[in-house]
Protein backbone atom coordinates (compact mmCIF):
# COMPACT_ATOMS: atom_id res chain seq x y z
CA UNK A 1 0.00 0.00 0.00
CA UNK A 2 3.00 2.18 1.04
CA UNK A 3 4.33 1.45 -2.48
CA UNK A 4 0.94 2.07 -4.18
CA UNK A 5 0.73 6.00 -2.61
CA UNK A 6 4.46 6.66 -3.00
CA UNK A 7 3.79 6.22 -6.71
CA UNK A 8 0.62 8.28 -6.99
CA UNK A 9 2.44 11.13 -4.78
CA UNK A 10 5.32 11.08 -7.38
CA UNK A 11 2.65 11.00 -10.59
CA UNK A 12 1.40 14.36 -8.79
CA UNK A 13 4.93 16.10 -8.32
CA UNK A 14 5.39 14.89 -12.38
CA UNK A 15 7.68 12.42 -11.46
CA UNK A 16 6.53 8.71 -12.70
CA UNK A 17 8.63 5.95 -12.42
CA UNK A 18 10.26 4.63 -15.83
CA UNK A 19 7.91 1.80 -15.09
CA UNK A 20 4.85 4.10 -15.80
CA UNK A 21 6.36 5.78 -18.63
CA UNK A 22 7.47 2.56 -19.98
CA UNK A 23 5.98 2.17 -23.82
CA UNK A 24 2.70 0.78 -24.55
CA UNK A 25 0.87 -1.15 -26.58
CA UNK A 26 -2.72 -0.47 -27.46
CA UNK A 27 -4.51 -3.68 -28.48
CA UNK A 28 -8.52 -3.10 -28.92
CA UNK A 29 -9.70 -1.82 -26.04
CA UNK A 30 -6.80 -3.21 -24.07
CA UNK A 31 -3.41 -1.87 -23.18
CA UNK A 32 -0.01 -3.60 -23.17
CA UNK A 33 2.38 -2.32 -20.73
CA UNK A 34 5.86 -3.28 -22.03
CA UNK A 35 8.61 -2.36 -18.97
CA UNK A 36 12.24 -3.28 -20.20
CA UNK A 37 14.27 -5.90 -18.09
CA UNK A 38 16.91 -4.00 -16.36
CA UNK A 39 19.49 -6.35 -17.61
CA UNK A 40 18.86 -5.58 -21.40
CA UNK A 41 18.22 -1.99 -21.08
CA UNK A 42 21.91 -1.41 -22.63
CA UNK A 43 21.54 -3.54 -25.47
CA UNK A 44 17.70 -2.99 -27.00
CA UNK A 45 16.60 0.43 -27.95
CA UNK A 46 12.51 0.90 -28.18
CA UNK A 47 13.09 3.51 -30.99
CA UNK A 48 13.76 0.26 -33.24
CA UNK A 49 10.95 -1.95 -34.82
CA UNK A 50 10.99 -5.23 -35.87
CA UNK A 51 8.77 -7.48 -37.59
CA UNK A 52 7.79 -10.78 -36.05
CA UNK A 53 5.81 -13.96 -36.91
CA UNK A 54 4.41 -15.73 -34.60
CA UNK A 55 2.41 -19.01 -35.15
CA UNK A 56 -0.30 -20.17 -32.71
CA UNK A 57 -2.11 -23.62 -33.45
CA UNK A 58 -1.60 -23.37 -37.60
CA UNK A 59 -2.25 -19.35 -37.67
CA UNK A 60 0.39 -17.41 -38.24
CA UNK A 61 0.47 -13.56 -37.85
CA UNK A 62 3.11 -10.98 -38.15
CA UNK A 63 3.01 -8.09 -35.91
CA UNK A 64 5.92 -4.76 -35.71
CA UNK A 65 7.02 -4.25 -32.50
CA UNK A 66 8.94 -1.57 -30.64
CA UNK A 67 12.18 -3.63 -29.24
CA UNK A 68 11.87 -4.26 -25.19
CA UNK A 69 8.31 -5.57 -26.02
CA UNK A 70 8.72 -9.36 -25.57
CA UNK A 71 7.36 -11.97 -27.87
CA UNK A 72 4.46 -12.61 -25.27
CA UNK A 73 3.51 -9.41 -25.15
CA UNK A 74 3.50 -9.26 -29.12
CA UNK A 75 1.41 -12.24 -29.02
CA UNK A 76 -1.31 -10.57 -27.03
CA UNK A 77 -1.72 -7.87 -29.41
CA UNK A 78 -2.23 -10.15 -32.29
CA UNK A 79 -4.26 -13.34 -30.99
CA UNK A 80 -6.95 -13.28 -28.47
CA UNK A 81 -5.16 -15.73 -25.59
CA UNK A 82 -2.00 -16.91 -25.97
CA UNK A 83 -1.46 -19.43 -23.88
CA UNK A 84 0.63 -18.42 -20.21
CA UNK A 85 -0.09 -18.17 -16.37
CA UNK A 86 3.53 -16.25 -16.26
CA UNK A 87 2.07 -13.05 -14.31
CA UNK A 88 0.04 -15.98 -12.18
CA UNK A 89 3.67 -17.41 -11.25
CA UNK A 90 3.22 -20.79 -13.52
CA UNK A 91 6.57 -20.70 -15.60
CA UNK A 92 7.27 -22.09 -18.54
CA UNK A 93 3.10 -21.66 -19.48
CA UNK A 94 4.40 -19.51 -22.31
CA UNK A 95 7.38 -21.75 -23.78
CA UNK A 96 7.50 -21.16 -27.83
CA UNK A 97 9.77 -22.00 -30.86
CA UNK A 98 12.43 -20.03 -32.12
CA UNK A 99 11.92 -21.07 -35.61
CA UNK A 100 13.89 -18.07 -37.33
CA UNK A 101 16.01 -15.12 -36.08
CA UNK A 102 17.69 -17.13 -32.94
CA UNK A 103 20.49 -14.44 -33.62
CA UNK A 104 18.25 -11.72 -33.43
CA UNK A 105 16.25 -12.49 -29.67
CA UNK A 106 17.55 -11.69 -26.57
CA UNK A 107 16.79 -13.45 -23.12
CA UNK A 108 16.29 -11.68 -20.10
CA UNK A 109 16.22 -14.44 -17.81
CA UNK A 110 15.96 -18.35 -18.62
CA UNK A 111 14.07 -20.96 -16.65
CA UNK A 112 15.19 -23.56 -19.35
CA UNK A 113 18.50 -25.50 -19.34
CA UNK A 114 20.91 -25.00 -21.90
CA UNK A 115 19.68 -28.18 -23.38
CA UNK A 116 15.98 -26.52 -24.64
CA UNK A 117 17.95 -23.34 -25.35
CA UNK A 118 20.01 -24.99 -28.14
CA UNK A 119 17.21 -27.14 -29.32
CA UNK A 120 15.61 -23.33 -30.07
CA UNK A 121 13.06 -23.13 -27.28
CA UNK A 122 12.47 -20.22 -25.21
CA UNK A 123 10.20 -18.86 -22.29
CA UNK A 124 8.16 -15.37 -24.62
CA UNK A 125 7.62 -13.81 -21.90
CA UNK A 126 11.35 -13.31 -21.49
CA UNK A 127 12.66 -13.43 -25.15
CA UNK A 128 12.77 -9.76 -27.12
CA UNK A 129 13.09 -9.31 -30.60
CA UNK A 130 16.32 -7.10 -31.71
CA UNK A 131 16.71 -7.92 -34.75
CA UNK A 132 15.20 -9.03 -38.28
CA UNK A 133 13.57 -12.63 -39.72
CA UNK A 134 12.55 -13.44 -35.54
CA UNK A 135 10.04 -16.42 -35.85
CA UNK A 136 8.07 -18.33 -33.19
CA UNK A 137 5.95 -20.64 -32.69
CA UNK A 138 3.72 -20.36 -29.81
CA UNK A 139 2.32 -23.22 -27.25
CA UNK A 140 5.16 -25.33 -26.62
CA UNK A 141 4.83 -25.80 -22.72
CA UNK A 142 4.07 -29.31 -23.16
CA UNK A 143 7.08 -30.24 -25.46
CA UNK A 144 9.35 -27.98 -23.03
CA UNK A 145 7.60 -29.70 -19.65
CA UNK A 146 8.13 -33.13 -20.62
CA UNK A 147 12.24 -32.63 -21.71
CA UNK A 148 12.66 -30.35 -18.63
CA UNK A 149 10.80 -32.29 -16.43
CA UNK A 150 9.28 -35.26 -17.54
CA UNK A 151 12.64 -37.30 -18.01
CA UNK A 152 12.38 -37.18 -14.38
CA UNK A 153 8.90 -38.80 -14.53
CA UNK A 154 10.41 -41.57 -17.04
CA UNK A 155 13.12 -42.61 -14.63
CA UNK A 156 10.77 -43.15 -11.45
CA UNK A 157 8.53 -45.51 -13.92
CA UNK A 158 11.80 -47.06 -14.88
CA UNK A 159 12.50 -47.83 -11.52
CA UNK A 160 9.47 -48.76 -10.38
CA UNK A 161 9.07 -51.14 -13.03
CA UNK A 162 13.20 -52.83 -12.20
CA UNK A 163 11.59 -53.33 -8.59
CA UNK A 164 14.67 -50.68 -7.58
CA UNK A 165 14.27 -48.70 -4.34
CA UNK A 166 14.25 -44.85 -3.94
CA UNK A 167 17.37 -43.14 -2.82
CA UNK A 168 17.02 -41.12 0.30
CA UNK A 169 19.85 -38.90 0.49
CA UNK A 170 22.57 -41.64 -0.72
CA UNK A 171 21.87 -43.81 2.54
CA UNK A 172 19.97 -46.82 1.07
Amino acid sequence: MRAAAAVAAAMLAGQASAFLMAPTLARNTATVRSAMPQELETELDPARTWEVELTLNGETKVVTIPEGTSVLEAAELVFDDPPNSCRNGVCSTCAGHIDGGANSVRYAVSGLGQDLLGEGYALTCQTYPAGPGVKVSLNKMDEVYMQQYGKHSEEEQERKMSGGKTKVFGMF
